[in-house]
């Protein structure tokens, strides 16, 4: 048996190194095979290409995720989170729309659609979504919300998009747009007052490293003699959260390597100034491992550099060695200050419905941003109206000893503190004016936490909460005040019980216990547990950038939505395919019978949307008056195979004609 095995783990490794697969899948493929392997008559008939994957996977499985999930959509009250990105592979624009909703046991997200755009403004964005709503036949009733980007296409007062998705949904709630956008660029904006030095110095690091391997093998060596974990420079993206951050505790901790090692490159006046800082970081180790580092030295100094390699190894030398007071103070700055955004972020990142913390934790933000640089005096009592209206012009600012530099005490120069102070201030107005400190609806979201219930301000709240509820009418308004109401007084709601939950849950139980005893009540909590409080749809982008590269280009939008259907619906259901599909008795236990309709189906839909597609082709053709076009390529080709058939025909042997053996034409006989 143990040769078996073995024998079976070599086809494995081998099946993955000939299809390139990444070694991670191995557990997945042993598991999937033994899970096929315990229906083996369905699996000795079982076949499928790559063109019967496809149509299965987005007219069969995909179509019944959707079906289902439209079904949702019309049964419970829904948010929506869409954006649009700009695929790597295919360069095409894809704007994707999530949904949420409230199941009766969490909040769920799934991706509604995944539409391709030409062109990408209010109107396009718009006709996309109604489309779409339409041709499932969703109520616009049922929608609560919209989170979106602060683009200008998007939040326009006047032609943005949610501009015009107010005039079929008026009683739509105004959450603001993503906040978490506004701390990404409060964060940039605070970076640029220092003129990008740290971001500059990690992007020439990265740039250094990326394409080195002997570099990576050098660096690695020392930081091993010097007793310290290996760090290899991180790219630093832009447009990812808070990227310098992750980037900048890297670099503090790889400081003493990154100055040994580009050491080497210093000039021979420099050396001599900075040796003593190399004998510093050199003492506390072992001779052994000093003559290593002086022999890497020493091959480096020999390497052969572009011209472009040299001018960066001496903007890295400089800022290591020339600028590293100013290095120190700004590493010292970003690891104090920015952990108080990464936090906020990280917060309104998670899964689960945080809306009705989403005011409270900007005012706690705007808080510990300004008590680093404002008298605390000024910022302890300040309620939302009086942070909303702060004056930064007054003479309300810390001394220059007193302002906040960082975690560890730095001697700073008095430009520095300059600086900082006019950062300080300019990222404070950008928060007051970016955040919705004003946002009404944001303060009454407050009032669904459990914890508050029994309170008389509460009651006010949740009241005035459901007067903006765009599925409620009159009637139902002054209905779900009365269910209110009786909440208030329910001796069973304990705020004790709900520390240990997520509100979500929390609320399904309560309402699990009380089955329709708070029907409109139940809708309206419904609806505010849908709310996006972050920009979820920001991780789809991630997956639609590792799923259509370079080499997958013409996988069509459909596709890539089916992969994120299933992908998304398999989260909700916190569940895995095996486990989705796994059954006790292969023989007896029941399967799902629409989704099996689905896929022994999905050919005849595939066909007829191919059909529908041609059809338009031609009818588009014909309108142009444009004949079958016929491509080059298709010329060339056919040229190459033309060719070929000529040169494989002069190699051939020429057939040799039959020998005639008659007397007479034997041979000639010549004659005098």
């Amino acid at each position: 048996m143990k040769d078996r095995v073995s024998h079976q783990e070599a086809l494995l490794c081998s099946f993955i190194a000939e299809h390139s697969l990444p070694l991670s899948i191995a557990p997945h493929l042993v598991a999937l095979a033994q899970e096929l392997s315990r229906d083996s008559k369905a699996l000795s008939q079982l076949s499928m290409d790559r063109k019967s994957t496809s149509y299965k996977l987005r007219d069969g499985l995909s179509s019944v995720f959707h079906k289902r999930l439209v079904a949702d959509m019309k049964r419970y009250p829904f948010s929506l989170n869409l954006d649009e990105a700009t695929s790597q592979g295919s360069k095409q624009r894809i704007l994707n729309i999530l949904v949420s909703f409230f199941n009766k046991e969490e909040s769920v997200v799934h991706l509604y659609a995944s539409i391709h755009l030409t062109t990408v403004n209010a109107t396009t964005v718009y006709n996309a979504v109604m489309q779409q709503f339409t041709k499932d036949d969703i109520p616009v009733s049922n929608l609560v919300s919209c989170l979106t980007d602060s683009a200008s296409y998007m939040t326009g007062c006047k032609q943005g998009f949610l501009t015009k998705l107010k005039t079929i949904a008026p009683k739509l709630l105004d959450i603001d747009n993503d906040v978490c956008h506004h701390v990404h660029n409060i964060v940039k904006l605070f970076c640029q007052h220092f003129d990008k030095f740290v971001e500059n110095l990690l992007d020439d690091l990265h740039t250094d490293f990326n394409f080195g391997s002997d570099l990576n093998s050098f660096l690695e060596d020392i930081s091993l003699s010097l007793g310290k974990k290996y760090y290899r420079p991180k790219e630093r993206v832009p447009h990812r959260w808070l990227s310098v951050l992750d980037c900048s505790v890297d670099l503090v901790d790889n400081l003493e390597p990154l100055t040994v090692f580009y050491y080497a490159w210093l000039k021979a006046e420099d050396k001599m100034a900075y040796n003593s800082v190399i004998i510093n970081i050199l003492k506390n180790i072992s001779k052994d491992s000093r003559k290593n580092i002086y022999s890497i030295l020493s091959s480096l100094r020999c390497k052969t550099l572009t011209p472009a390699g040299k001018a960066r190894k001496v903007r890295i030398y400089e800022k290591l060695f020339f600028s590293r007071p100013k290095l120190d103070q700004l590493l010292n700055l970003y690891l104090g200050v920015l952990p108080l955004f990464k936090s906020f972020i990280l917060l309104f990142e998670s899964k689960e419905p945080r809306i009705h913390l989403l005011f409270d934790e900007q005012i706690q933000l705007i808080k510990n941003f300004l008590i680093c640089f404002v008298k605390p005096e000024t910022v302890r009592d300040f309620d939302f109206s009086k942070v909303a209206d702060f004056d930064l012009d007054k003479d309300v600012f810390l001394n220059y000893s007193l302002l906040y530099t960082g975690q560890s005490k730095v001697n700073v120069s008095e430009m520095f503190l300059n600086q900082l102070l006019v950062a300080y201030k300019d990222c404070a107005k950008y928060m007051l004016q970016k955040f919705a400190l004003k946002n009404k609806t944001l303060r009454l979201l407050r009032a669904i936490n459990p914890g508050t219930v029994g309170h008389s301000q509460n009651m006010k709240m949740l009241c005035q909460l459901a007067e903006k509820m765009p599925f409620f009418n009159c009637e139902e308004v002054a209905a779900v005040q009365e269910e209110i109401r009786q909440i208030q007084i329910d001796s069973s709601l304990q705020s004790k019980d709900f520390a240990k939950d997520r509100i979500d849950h929390w609320w399904a139980i309560y309402f699990k216990s009380r089955p329709d005893q708070y029907p409109l009540f139940f809708k309206m909590i419904s609806g505010c547990l849908s709310i996006f409080s972050g920009p979820r749809v920001e991780s789809s982008f991630s997956f639609m950038n590792s799923l259509i590269t370079k080499k997958t280009n013409r996988m069509v939008c459909q596709t890539y939505e089916a992969f994120q259907k299933v992908r998304y619906f398999l989260q909700s259901k916190h569940t895995t395919s095996l486990k989705l599909f796994h059954r006790e008795d292969v023989a007896t236990t029941p399967v799902d019978k629409a989704l099996i309709f689905h896929v022994q189906t999905a050919w005849t839909r595939y066909k007829t949307r191919l059909q529908a597609q041609q059809e338009e082709k031609k009818s588009k053709f014909s309108h142009l008056n444009v004949q079958k076009i016929v491509h080059s390529k298709t010329n060339v080709h056919a040229l190459v195979e033309n060719i070929k058939s000529k040169l494989k025909a002069r190699a051939l042997p020429k057939k040799r004609k039959p020998h005639n053996s008659t007397p007479t034409t034997s041979k000639k006989i010549r004659t005098k």
